[in-house]
């Protein structure tokens, strides 16, 4: 028996049994990076019988600290059951969903999936950041840490989800600081603090969507020991935020856990807590990161590992994320006519070339909305589709909300103009010749072949060519292909000219996106076609891994299908 614990098991019929009279040892646990706590006990095997899907209530000094259903029951030879109970962040990461989201703020795309898929909630941290995103087949854990992301992005707070009494909430993360301290020669029972520069980055590369080189951001100090650590991020419409730079850059992790005898059920993953140990150096507040708790033998354990820094579960969408227009971002094929086009662009001014700050439709021009000005047959609030431009843009699609003089259809060329940030940027684009998909209103299809795999070919744009790197700091051509597979869960092989023989044979007029494409005889180079006449590829020494047209190579050699 427990001295201050207490377990009631309420059964699927509504019968409730006080178990601590049987209960031998009971453990609970908690981590940033888990949707929900785990309960694990211990009860002498006697005739009262506990069953997946029961209840139970974990009492620490007559205050409920957990709550969950038992999923797991394993009888042991020394006549000892011992039970496994989650709470409903299990349920969280099992449970998948599909949903498109226009124009909501994080609450309230946690109270849109929780709500619908029947879990009962409590309170969500405010949140202020509209977004679009659709998200498909992705698990409820995934979809609101995703938004909370994106508020975190703007806020520069830190959320995480929590379970109280089978309520799902999401809580600011570390700004409870404990009434319970832990304290050397008191209630500290031993502590740990280790340092560690193997995930270190000190070089952040900022690119265009083409992988050119737009700015560095460097920390001189850490490189002047460790040498250049570099990753790399892709500057979006209206520049590289420093949230995203500051993401990439990374600096000695510290580590530091300790235990201690406490009588608090409080000391959970997502608050504070005060530490004094001057053996380890340990002084201060921290962030509790993840908890154990032991009921055993009267004492109450508790096992903490701590950060310096307050930090969240980030999740970022790899599918396709739409603006508050609808616009996409990226991910399928644009359902609709496919006509040959030129592509120019224009920037909100109030001049004679520019013509103002107003859209033709009355919208105010925005270039993070992702629109366009097309030739009067096109109705407002068609979607248009960019394809072979053998640009950073092509997959890209624009909204139509604006009109031009000189916009029109001559000898069977749609002219578009792209709504950019500047004139520079404009210049920079100056004009292109391609194709578009003129949208019928249906959305996208995934055109065949396999989008995930370009999608994630695609993360990696800007990244520096290296030979033999397999990422993900760095690539050669078929170490591309390689990481791509790895994180799809596939084994292939590392070469690319082993790669050429791999999988399934595909005819140059049958490629779909996601096959792999093999240069030279004998084979020396592979990369990954990503439609519209296009693949992706890390080159040669001093380049990037980039986006170019496939009619620029005349030693193709052949396809495969296997991603």
């Amino acid at each position: 028996m427990l001295k201050k614990v207490g377990m009631v098991i309420e059964k699927k019929d509504g019968s409730k049994y006080d178990i601590n009279g049987i209960l031998e040892s009971v453990n609970t646990s908690g981590d940033l990076k888990a949707a929900g706590r785990k309960c694990e006990f211990s009860v002498v095997r006697s005739k009262f019988n506990i069953e997946p899907g029961d209840l139970a209530k974990l009492y620490d000094s007559d205050e409920e600290v957990f709550r969950g259903k038992v999923l797991g029951v394993t009888k042991t030879s020394d006549k000892t059951m011992k039970y496994t109970v989650l709470d409903e962040g299990w349920r969280l990461t099992k449970s998948k969903y599909s949903y498109n989201f226009k124009n909501k703020t994080a609450a309230e795309i946690a109270q849109i999936v929780l709500k619908e898929n029947g879990f009962a909630y409590g309170e969500f941290a405010k949140s202020k950041v509209k977004m679009s995103k659709v998200f498909v087949n992705k698990s409820i854990y995934d979809i609101i840490m995703t938004a909370y992301t994106e508020e975190a992005k703007a806020s520069g707070k830190k959320y995480m989800i929590v379970v109280t009494r089978q309520k799902v909430s999401v809580i600011e993360k570390g700004v409870t600081v404990l009434k319970v301290s832990f304290e050397e020669d008191k209630n500290l029972t031993s502590a740990e603090y280790s340092m560690s520069a193997e995930n270190i980055v000190n070089r952040v590369l900022i690119t265009d969507r083409n992988g050119n080189k737009v700015d560095i951001k460097d920390k001189k100090e850490l490189q002047e020991v460790y040498g250049i650590i570099q990753e790399v991020v892709e500057q979006k419409e209206n520049g590289a935020s420093t949230e995203d730079i500051n993401a990439k850059l990374k600096d000695v992790d510290k580590k530091c856990s300790i235990k201690g005898l406490v009588m608090d059920g409080t000391c959970v993953t997502g608050n504070a807590v005060m530490v004094k140990d001057t053996g380890s150096g340990l002084v201060g507040k921290f962030y509790i990161d993840s908890d154990t708790h032991d009921y055993s033998n009267g004492l109450h354990e508790v096992n903490l590992t701590l950060n310096f820094e307050n930090i969240m579960d980030e999740k970022a969408e790899d599918g396709k994320e739409e603006n508050a227009d609808g616009a996409s971002e990226g991910g399928g094929v644009l359902n609709g006519k496919r006509v040959k086009a030129l592509f120019t662009a224009y920037y909100p001014a109030n001049n004679s070339m520019e013509g103002g700050f107003q859209a033709a439709n009355g919208e105010k021009l925005n270039p993070s909305k992702n629109t366009c000005a097309a030739p009067k047959s096109i109705p407002f609030n068609t979607n248009i589709q960019i394809v072979g431009t053998g640009t950073g843009r092509d997959g890209q699609t624009y909204r139509v909300n604006d009109r031009g003089g000189r916009i029109n259809i001559v000898n069977g060329v749609y002219h578009f103009d792209i709504l950019m940030s500047s004139r520079s940027e404009c210049n920079a684009w100056g004009k292109k010749y391609g194709e578009a998909i003129i949208g019928d209103g249906t959305g996208y299809s995934s055109g065949g072949g396999n989008s995930r795999a370009v999608t994630l070919a695609k993360s990696q744009l800007g990244k520096p060519y290296k030979w033999g790197a397999t990422g993900p700091s760095s690539f050669d051509c078929s170490g591309l292909i390689y990481w791509v597979a790895r994180q799809m869960g596939k084994s292939i092989p590392r070469t690319s000219r082993e790669q050429s023989n791999y999988g399934q044979s595909v005819s140059k007029n049958a490629l779909q996106p996601g096959d792999c494409v093999f240069f030279g005889s004998p084979v020396h180079h592979v990369g990954m076609y990503v439609g519209g006449g296009q693949y992706i590829h890390a080159p040669q020494t001093g380049d990037v891994v980039k986006i170019s047209n496939l009619s620029s190579r005349g030693d193709y050699h052949n396809a495969r299908r296997f991603l």
